[in-house]
């Protein structure tokens, strides 16, 4: 029998980066591999974002019994404070003051109000709404100068009255005519108002 020697070449090193592209590969393997792809890079993000957000969590239980169990609840307070943290567009947002760096920061709340413009009116119902108010105004005020020539009016006829009631008593009076002006220097204040100058 003959032997055939086959020479297996060694595969290159391949670097992460690049991506080698086998024809044989089916589109849903394609896409399968994009998706992988975009999930790492995804993943890559926010273990960045996670570096220069989360802070450095203090070892305090060193110096414990149960190592293992240590490293376990480091790794739990580390996971718990990477699920809180949320993707933040911009700069990166530094340390806060108040230290709670769990805090996600707070939006606009009127950036997520939508408001609806409505019922969209034609050109015809925007005049007859004008045409309508403008004669509501004109009502309006036709009854407010109503009600102010009333008042003036009643004002009016009140002192009229007042007028003819003062004449009335002035007729109904019984008068003394006083001739001798010395006995008007002898009275005093108060009977001075009693009388009066005709």
């Amino acid at each position: 029998m003959d032997t055939d020697i086959i020479e297996i070449q060694k595969p290159k090193p391949v670097d992460p980066v690049e991506t080698i592209v086998v024809p044989e590969i089916t589109e849903n393997e394609k896409e399968e591999i994009k998706k992988q792809q975009e999930e790492e890079e995804q993943d890559q993000q926010q273990e960045d974002e996670d570096n220069k957000i989360v802070p450095e969590i203090k070892k305090e239980e060193n110096n414990t019994v149960n190592n293992n169990n240590n490293d376990d609840d480091n790794t739990k307070k580390v996971s718990n404070v990477k699920r809180g943290v949320c993707q933040i567009q911009g700069p990166t947002r530094g340390k806060p003051v108040s230290g709670r760096v769990w805090k996600t920061p707070s939006t606009k709340f009127n950036s997520a109000i939508k408001v609806n413009k409505g019922l969209q009116t034609t050109f015809e119902q925007k005049q007859k709404q004008r045409e309508d108010l403008k004669r509501m105004k004109e009502k309006q005020n036709e009854i407010r100068e109503k009600t102010k020539q009333d008042k003036i009016d009643m004002h009016n006829s009140i002192r009229e009255n007042k007028k003819i009631k003062e004449e009335n008593i002035k007729k109904s009076e019984q008068v003394q005519v006083i001739n001798n002006t010395l006995k008007l220097k002898k009275l005093s204040k108060k009977d001075w108002k009693l009388y009066r100058k005709n």
